[in-house]
């Protein structure tokens, strides 16, 4: 089941004892603020790596990097780790490098909407990008499961309440919502430590 802002807005109606029309204002807020806070997951297997390929880019709605892992045809290999030096420590191993160094990328930096991959890749390779996403500007596509109907239930009466300055139940559904994204927070899965060696 999906969560519909029809029946977001009919939830708000009957709460707050209104006849509103048109919610998506408030409805987008309290889905920014959810994703605000890397509860919404998504992984872009879109993007792929040939001989001499020097970097990626930041999936649609990137917010956060989870993993990168590379495929060359035969198995995913292990998460790639980030240089330790950023970017700037990218750019010193391509200026010291004598010549070309293609091999299986390990490593990588971000910059510019970029993760820039070390060693460039010295063969054809898949890409698995996992992240943590920001959620579009569209209330007509929900896309937070059905655990998260109560938070954005309540956020949602809450910022109406807000906006027709009805203060006690502002108070209330404030109240109400915090309480459920804490719990959303806490039952959110954690990220994977990795580690190697």
């Amino acid at each position: 089941m999906a969560i519909a802002k029809a029946d977001i807005l009919t939830f708000v109606n009957g709460q707050l004892k209104r006849n509103e029309t048109d919610i998506d204002v408030q409805i987008q807020s309290i889905l920014n603020d959810l994703s605000d806070e890397n509860l919404l997951v998504n992984t872009d297997e879109d993007q792929s790596l040939s001989s001499g390929s020097i970097y990626l880019t930041y999936p649609t709605g990137f917010k956060e990097l989870i993993s990168i892992t590379l495929n060359d045809g035969t198995y995913w290999g292990e998460p790639l780790i980030a240089l330790p030096g950023g970017h700037k420590e990218y750019r010193e191993l391509v200026e010291e490098s004598v010549s070309s160094n293609y091999d299986e990328p390990e490593h990588y930096s971000e910059f510019d909407k970029k993760f820039w991959l070390w060693p460039i890749a010295g063969g054809d390779y898949d890409a698995r990008i996992e992240f943590y996403r920001y959620h579009p500007q569209d209330v007509s596509n929900i896309l937070f499961g059905d655990e998260f109907k109560n938070a954005i239930n309540f956020g949602a009466a809450y910022r109406v309440a807000l906006k027709r300055r009805m203060p006690e139940q502002k108070n209330n559904w404030e109240i109400e919502y915090e309480k459920e994204k804490a719990k959303r927070i806490v039952n959110a899965p954690s990220q994977p430590y990795i580690c190697r060696g």
